[in-house]
């Protein structure tokens, strides 16, 4: 529970899944317990499904598989694909533009 901020690059936030693979390159997903997780490996991968738009708040579930930053200064990652995130969901988040 909490906030998060997920940032989705695309041209529209239609009913949908969104993937991201960690074979795209890597990229930064979610601070969890003071760690940096990222879409590093190529066995990681982070998605959404956006289940409804309705007057600009999105509603949906998401899940990855990530992996940790442990040291920034070094660029020091983690295990691979060691960061399981299931059964995510959102409800009724304003999106902005």
């Amino acid at each position: 529970s909490g906030e998060i901020s997920f940032s989705f690059y695309t041209d529209s936030l239609a009913v949908g899944n969104y993937k991201y693979l960690g074979t795209y390159g890597y990229m930064f997903f979610i601070d969890y317990n003071n760690t940096d997780e990222y879409a590093y490996a190529p066995s990681d991968s982070m998605s959404f499904n956006i289940t409804s738009n309705i007057n600009g708040h999105i509603s949906g579930n998401f899940s990855g598989v990530l992996t940790p930053l442990l040291d920034p200064n070094n660029n020091t990652y983690g295990d691979w694909s060691s960061v399981l995130i299931t059964d995510g969901s959102f409800k009724n988040v304003p999106v902005f533009n």
